[in-house]
This record gives C-alpha cells, sequence and structure tokens, in this order.
C-alpha cells in the first residue's frame, strides 16, 4: 500500500491557524454544519497556494454555496469554551445528543486532550463511535479530518461535534446471525427492498416532532434518517460476514463500495458523505490506535449507518445489475487528469467537490492507482437547492 497524504506536512502556519479559529458556529442556519475548516485541509492536500486557501475561506465564512451566511459564535460561547471547564465527565456524558452546550463540550474537551490525543481518542471513541450519523455524518468528517491535520483546537471541535450531534446506530441491536458475503458489495445485494419499511417510519405518528430529535425537525433528511435508525430494519443487525476479513481488507472494500456508489448514483450529495466520512472514521481509528475488536465495531457502526442512508435516501437502492455495469465501465474507462481534476476542484465553490477529489487522490495513491477512484473523483456533486446559490458541476 502507497503512502496516504501527510497533511500535517502539507499545511502551513497558516492553515494551522485557521483551522484554530473560533469565530463561526459548528452549524448555521439551525441545522447545517459548517464545512470550511474541512475544504481548508482539502485544498492544503491538493496543493493549492496559501492565497487561494486565503480566498476560499474569505468567502465562505463571508457567504456559504448555500447563499447562506454562517452563524457567529457568541463572545459568551467564547468566553465559556476558553474558560475554566463548567462540565464534568458525567457532565459531558449527559449532554450526548442533545445539541446543547456546544462551547461547554468543546471546554470539556479541550480539558481531557490535556491527556493526549490517542488516550481522550481510547477514551471516549467507544462512547461516540455509534453516533457517526448525526449531523449527516459531518462530526466524524471534522473529528478525523482534524486528527489528519494535527489540529488540536479542530480534534476538539470534532470531538464535541460528535457528542452534540450524536444519533445512534444502536449497537445494542447487533446480533450474531450472519449475512452471507465476502465484500461489503455483495452483502448489499443481499439487501431485502427497504422502500416498504421507509415509508411507513417517515408516516410513523411515533415520531413526533415535538418529542423526537426536535432540535433537527428543520432539515428534513436528517430527521428521517434518525427515524430511520430508531426504528431499526432487521437487516441492520446481522452481522456481515466480511466483517472477520483482514482489517486492511475490510477497509479496502468499504472504499471501494463507496466509492462504487458514488458513480452508481453520479455524484449523489448523500452518498459523497458515505467516502468523507469513511475517510474520517479511518483517520481517527489510526490515531486512536484502535485495536482490532474496536476497529471491526467501529466499522460495523459505520455499514449501518450507510444501509439507514441508503435506505432512507429517494434515490433508492441500486440493482445488482447497475452495480455490475458500471464496474465494469469503470475498469475499461480511460483515466482522468488528476492535474485537471485536481485544479477543478481547487477553484470549486462547492466545498463537497473539494473534499472529494481529495480523498480520492489520496485513496487513488494508497491503492494502487485503482481507476474506480479516479472515476469517483470526476462525479461532482451539485450544491442542495436550500439556498439561492447555484448549483456546481465539474468542467476541467
Amino acid at each position: 500500500m502507497a503512502a496516504a497524504i501527510d497533511i500535517k506536512a502539507l499545511g502551513t502556519a497558516q492553515v494551522q491557524s485557521l483551522l484554530s479559529n473560533f469565530q463561526y458556529d459548528i452549524e448555521f442556519n439551525g441545522y447545517l454544519s459548517n464545512h470550511v475548516k474541512h475544504a481548508i485541509i482539502a485544498l492544503a492536500g491538493l496543493g493549492a497556494k496559501d492565497e487561494r486557501i486565503q480566498e476560499y475561506w474569505d468567502e465562505y465564512t463571508l457567504e456559504t454555496p448555500y447563499g447562506i451566511k454562517l452563524d457567529p459564535v457568541s463572545e459568551s460561547a467564547r468566553a465559556i469554551a476558553a474558560g475554566p471547564p463548567t462540565l464534568d465527565e458525567a457532565g459531558a456524558r449527559a449532554l450526548i445528543g442533545l445539541k446543547k452546550d456546544f462551547a461547554s463540550l468543546c471546554c470539556s474537551f479541550d480539558r481531557e486532550l490535556d491527556a493526549g490525543v490517542e488516550a481522550t481518542l481510547q477514551k471516549w471513541m467507544p462512547v461516540l463511535v455509534d453516533g457517526i450519523p448525526g449531523a449527516l455524518t459531518h462530526g466524524i468528517i471534522h473529528l478525523g479530518w482534524a486528527l489528519a491535520a494535527g489540529n488540536r483546537w479542530m480534534t476538539v471541535e470534532g470531538l464535541a461535534y460528535l457528542a452534540f450531534a450524536h444519533v445512534s446506530v444502536h449497537p445494542g441491536r447487533f446480533g450474531e446471525e450472519t449475512v452471507e458475503g465476502t465484500t461489503p458489495l455483495e452483502t448489499l445485494r443481499a439487501l431485502p427492498d427497504l422502500g416498504e419499511f421507509r415509508d411507513e417510519v417517515k408516516k410513523s405518528t411515533k415520531y413526533s416532532e415535538t418529542d423526537f430529535h426536535p432540535e433537527i425537525v428543520a432539515s428534513g433528511f436528517q430527521w428521517q434518517v434518525a427515524k430511520v435508525l430508531e426504528e431499526g430494519h432487521p437487516f441492520f443487525y446481522k452481522r456481515p460476514a466480511w466483517l472477520d476479513e483482514p482489517l486492511d481488507d475490510l477497509l479496502r472494500h468499504l472504499y471501494d463500495l463507496v466509492a462504487l456508489l458514488h458513480v452508481v448514483y453520479d455524484g449523489n450529495f448523500l452518498v459523497l458523505h458515505a467516502i468523507t466520512s469513511l475517510w474520517g472514521l479511518d483517520r481517527t481509528l489510526r490515531a486512536m490506535k484502535a485495536d482490532d475488536a474496536f476497529a471491526r465495531h467501529a466499522y460495523r457502526c459505520f455499514w449501518v449507518m450507510l444501509l439507514a442512508l441508503l435506505a432512507t435516501s429517494a434515490a433508492g437502492l441500486p440493482s445488482a445489475a447497475e452495480l455490475d455495469a458500471v464496474a465494469e465501465r469503470v475498469d475499461a474507462d480511460d483515466p482522468p487528469n488528476w492535474a485537471d481534476v485536481s485544479r477543478a476542484a481547487i477553484y470549486q465553490q462547492e466545498e463537497h467537490n473539494i473534499k472529494l477529489v481529495f480523498c480520492c487522490l489520496d485513496l487513488w495513491r494508497r491503492y494502487g492507482k485503482a481507476n474506480l477512484f479516479a472515476v469517483a473523483a470526476t462525479k461532482f456533486t451539485e450544491t442542495p437547492n436550500i439556498g439561492p446559490a447555484a448549483a456546481s458541476s465539474f468542467s476541467a
């Protein structure tokens, strides 16, 4: 396996300064995640000059690609985050999933990191890893990308955001009944049609807007994912046979699956998050030096999250014939010119595409220049139509 991109070696003092900034809140408009720091890391990884990195920061913090402005951190929240901890460990645990007191959680995790990054992750990831679907996976993205960049404050934010936005995959329901398939792709083929299940959950009256995750009701899809996970489907909790594969093979197969799905869906916004969040989880497990058992548990949590995202999506699940056809075509395609793709990404406004290209380039280097990751990198997504901003597409 080739070496992954070393963000720490690429990041400048200016990049680290931006990642340590606490001027803007982790969410804005009530439910949208602030992605600007992810973009800064990806731009650095793609070799963008400091001037372009600063320009992107200035543009995004003035107005996001949605056409909606970021929310500034209040003076009182800044004081809390910078002051002495107001939460003990029990108090921090009590806030998990409540989407309350983010600044206090930051202060608490800042103190926790005094024990060292590895020790803090080993203590807290067993508590937080099942909540990776929260905020549409942006907690684990924020944490994993912060760890890759070696930035303490962003790591604090990532841990706090995982706790703040936690939505569980319910690992207590994990069973030992095995579902066959030597790879995640093969297991996905065995997935039953979940359309009826999803529709029943969406219209269920037991998940009211006032007492079931009311803080994410406004986000629509995030609320529906939370309901699908809360209800659960028996298939989610069966034990995939590939979970016993060597960890390096297991991870490679998960990356292959999410990249293939991104190509099949032709740049689907939701599937793109599966790529960037798996990359974040991967970097987190490396930073904590996770043991074998915990790494397998974490990837099982990711698998359930992925199934829930696919089940909730209106796009529906691709057929086995679609998957095979795209896989065959990808292998036969001429690889794109990475210089062109990277240049296009660096000058994107839509930060998801910058992150997509960075992740795919990293995976292409790590996994023997596999064409799948090169093709996936060209499948730019469009900014969701929730604001006045225009859509964004790939052009070299």
